[in-house]
């Protein structure tokens, strides 16, 4: 058990000591500059490619015209609620909005009212 531990113990130390013995060796100016230069890339691309298509894309979303909502129509087979939901008055999902989510007699707002 001990000629194991001993021999673990020398690889570990043998391991280590190559491991320090390749980062003491000064690094290559060549290496650096190669590194330099990819960096370099990669900022110039985020700067003049990737933040004017997020602007663009941004302003893309926010100019269009916000869709109207569709006519309530009671059909028999939507909206049925056969149980109250726990939360509430029992009669609107988690992620109600008056404006976009119909309840089972028709939408809570006016189409009026919910555009100011």
């Amino acid at each position: 058990m001990s000629v194991l531990k001993h021999q673990l113990l020398l690889r570990n130390i043998y391991t280590n000591r190559a491991v320090l013995d390749s980062l003491k060796e000064p690094l290559k100016v060549e290496g650096i500059s190669k590194y330099a230069e990819t960096a370099s890339l990669w900022k110039k691309t985020f700067i003049f490619a990737c933040i004017p298509i997020l602007a663009l894309c941004t302003f893309s979303v926010m100019i269009e015209e916000h869709p109207e909502r569709p006519e309530f129509v009671k059909y028999s087979y939507l909206r049925i609620r056969k149980k109250k939901y726990p939360w509430g008055d029992g009669n609107k999902t988690l992620f109600h909005h008056p404006h976009y989510n119909a309840l089972p007699d028709g939408y809570e707002e006016s189409e009026e009212s919910a555009k100011h």
